[in-house]
């Protein structure tokens, strides 16, 4: 009798059929966990432009008049760094009042629990979860 080395076709099944189970559990997970990652850039460029509201409200004592835009000289950022959120207000800022939000976009649209978050010049944020 002759030995032979190497694998059955049914080995090699139960090889793929297990590495297609771990895929279909890892990928969803990965990408759960990448979208919630993601959101730390909303959170960061909110922030940074309420530190930047401020400075402009204690130069101006105002917030009228404060500008989201691409160009660096404006009073904010229009887009997170990395481009996942674009930053809008909500209404027009007034003398003593503004509300800022970030808005989900390009790969982010994907995330409907935080599609959209917002901080206003109290620093009451929304949504909690996603803070």
């Amino acid at each position: 009798m002759k030995s032979q080395d190497g694998f059955s076709l049914i080995e090699l099944l139960v090889v793929i059929a297990i590495l297609g189970l771990l895929t279909a559990i890892a990928v969803p997970a990965y990408n759960d966990y990448r979208m919630r990652s993601n959101r730390s850039e909303a959170r960061t460029s909110l922030l940074e432009a309420a530190q930047d509201l401020e400075r402009y409200f204690v130069r101006n004592n105002t917030y009228t008049g404060a500008t989201i835009s691409t160009d660096p000289d404006d009073t904010i950022n229009q887009y997170s760094p990395h481009g996942f959120y674009e930053l809008q207000w909500v209404g027009v800022p007034t003398v003593t009042t503004y509300t800022l939000r970030a808005v989900a976009r390009n790969a982010q649209v994907n995330d409907t629990d935080c599609a959209t978050m917002t901080i206003n010049q109290v620093g009451a944020r929304t949504p909690d979860a996603c803070w």
